[in-house]
């Protein structure tokens, strides 16, 4: 072969035009060709990069294809390209590791024993609720009960029946055939909880694309039934969906990770008689032992409600594959006084609080459960 056409002249194939030419020194004359329009006609690393129209012209029977690519689709769609141009089967060649490269028929022998990434997305074992677990394998907070017969590794191994929302079912008394609004559902134990509670309907949002995915998964293995699951900002949609009413919403572990913690309180007030809340706080003590995360204050208000804001820094916690935090890079926590305040100038009059927790390692906890009437 007096012509050699490198198929690709990306990445792959500029690698292996410099291991042709420094290497194996090979005298033949060598073309790049490569799909992109931008590309064709122009000049990589001094090569000339044929035109559609110029593959058409080559003489087919002294020149072969050396297609460089590590896609399989866009191998097929390469091959096609060759063989449709006018190249007999066994002048195409696949190069599939930079360095070799094989004739066509081998090539797909091969790649029978070649990993996949998509056929790794295909399990071969009898199904069960653990295969699904597995696929978030070592991202997940929630254990789930023994009953279920799944086992995620979680570090929370009391949620599916967690003391700070019995709390709250027990200050309500009923939620019993209750239209309830979940913020922030992450694994969706809570949801697990409402509906083993008694609620009609619950409608649960969380922005987090992965806690979709999970809660999906949960929803099967612990067969809720009364949820229905949305992915998005539950700040617009507070904002944007009318004047729809809930008996209850449930806010828990999603105050402090807003932009606008007041923000969202005030949007809750419009949407509920009854919101339950858990969330951290901000205190002196808490703010003097850590030095890496609140390093500013600043004053936000929103809609006539204003106070000091205390500046998170998410920092190295955004590189974890389990992350669990705010939208932002940052958000601002409050004084527990400030968010009773705040509560109050939204027309929430009847609030209760259990005792503060200080023992949490992210900072003072509590449980609020407010009311209007």
């Amino acid at each position: 072969m007096n012509t050699i056409i490198i198929f690709g002249a990306g990445m792959c194939g500029k690698k292996y035009y410099k291991y042709l030419t420094r290497f194996l020194g090979v005298s033949q004359q060598i073309f790049f060709f490569d799909s992109d329009p931008m590309k064709q006609g122009s000049d990589i690393d001094g090569v000339k990069v044929l035109t559609t129209a110029m593959i058409g012209s080559v003489d087919k029977s002294c020149a072969c294809v050396v297609i460089c690519n590590f896609n399989v689709t866009f191998i097929d769609q390469m091959v096609e390209t060759a063989l449709h141009a006018g190249f007999r089967q066994e002048d195409v060649y696949i190069n599939y590791d930079y360095y070799c490269a094989v004739p066509l028929t081998e090539f797909w022998r091969i790649a029978e024993i070649l990993p996949s990434p998509a056929l790794e997305r295909y399990r071969k074992e009898y199904p069960s609720n653990q295969i699904g677990v597995d696929i978030f394998k070592g991202e997940w907070a929630a254990e789930f009960p023994s009953e279920s017969g799944v086992v995620t590794g979680g570090y929370a191994t009391d949620v599916f029946n967690d003391t700070r929302l019995n709390w709250a079912l027990s200050e309500l008394g009923s939620i019993e055939d209750k239209n309830i609004l979940e913020l922030g559902y992450l694994e969706a134990f809570h949801t697990y909880m409402l509906e083993k509670g008694g609620a009609q309907c619950i409608t649960c949002i969380d922005a987090n694309t992965h806690s979709y995915m999970k809660s999906l998964i949960t929803k099967e293995v612990m067969k809720i039934k009364k949820a229905r699951f949305l992915c998005g900002d539950f700040v617009r949609y507070l904002e944007e969906c009318g004047d729809i009413e809930y008996d209850l919403i449930v806010a828990s572990g999603v105050l402090y990770h807003m932009e606008n913690p007041i923000r969202l309180l005030c949007d809750i007030s419009m949407h509920t008689n009854a919101v339950y809340i858990w969330t951290h706080c901000f205190t002196d003590d808490f703010g003097a032992s850590t030095t890496n995360n609140f390093l500013t204050n600043t004053y936000i208000e929103y809609n006539g409600y204003g106070c000091i804001g205390y500046r998170n820094e998410y920092g190295s916690a955004l590189q974890g594959a389990g992350y669990m935090g705010g939208g932002q890079p940052y958000s601002y926590w409050l004084r527990l006084e400030d968010i009773v305040e705040c509560l109050k100038y939204f027309g929430f009059k009847a609030i209760k609080t259990n005792e503060m927790d200080n023992t949490t390692k992210n900072g003072p906890s509590i449980c609020i459960l407010a009311k209007k009437n």
